[in-house]
């Protein structure tokens, strides 16, 4: 009874051949000797395209060599277990783009011997959009609220130190604005981080009308996570602004340089606004939105210190912060 229940290797080789999953068999030397019709499927594969080859011609690029070092532990010390736990992994498709998989090894003994090792590949992409639809769900609710919270403290700040209505809205649509530049920025990144040359552009944007010369942006390729890129967006525009209506940037021959950089030995990220060259310029009496911004709000949100002056040859605002309020980034 016993030996008419155990499969025969034309069943088995008809329950791997037609498993919902895809399977390859692999030898101890890393050698793929069998794949399953789901696994060309997944892979881009015909059959003959595979058998006889690596099985490092599934593998992303950047990992291949490691992933040949792996394999050949795993032959020492053999166990049928999930793959790679805890870590992303991904295998190559014929065509080069990379497939987001779950790994199962199983290995095959004779006489207690490991010679092979039967790998199941299941596409998690699904599982990867839902993931991200679902991080991406939770991102917007809290920005939603974070928002809400700005434009509420923004609105009673304005409002308390406008004459009139007209002001207030002037005020108000032009701090939106601003707001909304930085927004767009994040939202391009998933609302991951920005690069923080471009976010000076973007706040800078409504300048553009002046004399190229008139502004000049320098600093290394680094970026902010989102809260922070929000402030340090407002704080562009409130001094921004404020060069075009009394500093810098209200005379043809007056200068704003913008600049940042890290100090490795303090630890410390540097940021800096400077006028040159313009009118002199009376710190205001009373603390508006601006200020609040600039010696407040963006300090506290960056973990560190702010210091705004007013020179005689205009405006000049410093803000200094942990290093790592910073990321590395690409170049803009």
């Amino acid at each position: 009874m016993l030996e008419r229940l155990m499969p025969s290797a034309e069943v088995a080789q008809t329950l791997f051949e037609q498993a919902p999953v895809a399977m390859l068999l692999i030898d101890d030397a890393g050698r793929i000797h069998q794949l399953n019709a789901e696994a060309g499927r997944l892979l881009g594969y015909a059959k003959a395209e595979l058998v006889g080859r690596s099985v490092e011609v599934l593998v992303p690029d950047v990992v291949r060599q490691k992933h040949k070092r792996l394999r050949e532990d795993f032959f020492r010390l053999p166990s049928s277990r999930p793959m790679g736990e805890g870590r992303r992994l991904s295998a190559r498709h014929k065509n080069g783009h990379e497939v987001p998989v779950s790994v199962g090894l199983m290995t095959v003994r004779i006489r207690a011997n490991p010679v092979a090792v039967i790998v199941s590949l299941m596409d998690i992409s699904a599982q990867e959009r839902a993931n991200r639809a679902e991080f991406l769900v939770r991102e917007l609710k809290h920005r939603a609220k974070n928002m809400f919270a700005v434009i509420a403290a923004m609105s009673h700040q304005i409002g308390a130190a406008s004459a009139n209505v007209a002001s207030f809205q002037t005020e108000f649509d032009e701090r939106l604005n601003s707001l909304s530049a930085s927004h767009e920025l994040l939202a391009r990144a998933d609302w991951q981080s920005v690069s923080i040359a471009d976010l000076v552009r973007s706040q800078l944007a409504f300048v553009n009308g002046r004399d190229a010369t008139q502004v000049a942006i320098d600093g290394p390729a680094l970026r902010l996570s989102s809260s922070p890129a929000e402030y340090l967006g407002l704080a562009l525009h409130e001094l921004a602004t404020n060069a075009m209506k009394h500093g810098a940037l209200s005379v043809p021959g007056g200068t704003v340089h913008v600049a940042w950089k890290t100090d490795e030995e303090r630890g410390k990220f540097l940021f800096e606004w400077r006028e040159s060259d313009g009118p002199p310029v009376a710190k205001p009496l009373r603390k508006g939105f601006g200020l609040v911004i600039l010696e407040a709000v963006v300090p506290a949100v960056f973990g560190g210190s702010a210091e705004l002056r007013t020179l005689p040859s205009g405006a000049s605002w410093n803000l200094e912060a942990p290093l790592d309020i910073v990321l590395a980034g690409e170049s803009s």
